[in-house]
Order: C-alpha cells, then structure tokens, then sequence
C-alpha cells in the first residue's frame, strides 16, 4: 500500500499517476472510472479524475488528510487507501454516504 506523509509528495502529476500505477497497474490510466478521494477537515470528497489526472491533483493540492483512489476491479465498499493520516479515513463510501444522511 502506498502511503504518502503530505499532499506534498504527490509533487507533479507525474507523481500521483506513477503511485496510482504502482498500487493499481497501469492499465487503470485513463479510465472514467477513476476516482480520487481525500479528507478535508471531517469531509471526504470524491473527485471523478479526466485522463491526465489534473482535476485530482489540483484538488488533493487543495486538501489535507487521507487520500484513496479507486477504479475498475476495487471493491466500491472498501476503497483502496494512496495514503492515510486520520482514523476516520477508514469509513467506506457507503459509511460516508450514511453520516451525511
């Protein structure tokens, strides 16, 4: 599993497609169902990323916390973690979808 200590070390675009790779293969990238996730403040946010992966970047730049991603194969209910850096984190969507309901 990777595991990133900031939002800095996913420093290019480069770099975040290179981790997402590592953890997933690379036949993942481009896919449209690729999503990045990311912990800000106690909301988890879900970004649908385009093929160059810039939409995810900016906004995991943006934002502090954890960070997952997910794609085709990945278990929806447990998503798959880039980095981890609060307990909370751990909730699957389903248990996010709930609390805000």
């Amino acid at each position: 599993m990777l595991r990133y200590s900031s939002p800095d070390e996913f420093s290019t675009v480069d770099t975040l497609r290179e981790g997402i790779r590592s953890q997933f293969g690379s036949n993942l990238i481009p896919s449209i169902d690729f999503e990045i996730g990311y912990l800000k403040g106690q909301q988890k946010l879900w970004i649908r990323c385009d093929d160059d992966l810039k939409d995810a970047w900016d906004y995991i730049k943006k934002g502090t916390g954890s960070f997952w991603c997910t794609g085709p194969g990945v278990n929806k209910s447990k998503k798959r973690k880039l980095a981890t850096e609060n307990d909370s984190a751990s909730d699957s969507e389903e248990e996010v979808q709930n609390k805000r309901n």
